[in-house]
């Protein structure tokens, strides 16, 4: 089981293939992804293996949050479990099968 914590909150990275990094704008009513210079915060997801994502972490500054997908994917190629490299988008070759 492979799992990482961040200000108190836990998330077990099984069943996730990768990590993505999106700038996040708080409304006071909902937020939504948005452009850089926007973001009142920047969110840590985790991508499911079956398809879509889920949020796993909000850090307040863009650093903090590449600082924590980095950690996190790194996990997951430790695992053998990562797809692709959330900096580049590109595909991981070194994915082992049924994991």
């Amino acid at each position: 089981m492979v799992t990482m914590s961040y200000m108190g909150s836990s998330h077990t990275l099984d069943g996730f293939n990768g990590i993505e990094v999106n700038p996040v704008r708080d409304d006071g009513t909902f937020c939504e992804v948005c452009e850089p210079h926007e973001a009142s915060f920047w969110s840590v997801y985790g991508h499911w293996r079956t398809g879509g994502v889920e949020c796993l972490w909000d850090c307040p500054t863009q650093k903090d949050a590449e600082d924590l997908a980095d950690q996190a994917q790194a996990m997951l190629q430790e695992a053998g479990i990562l797809e692709y490299d959330w900096r580049t988008g590109k595909e991981m070759k070194n994915v082992q099968p049924n994991q």
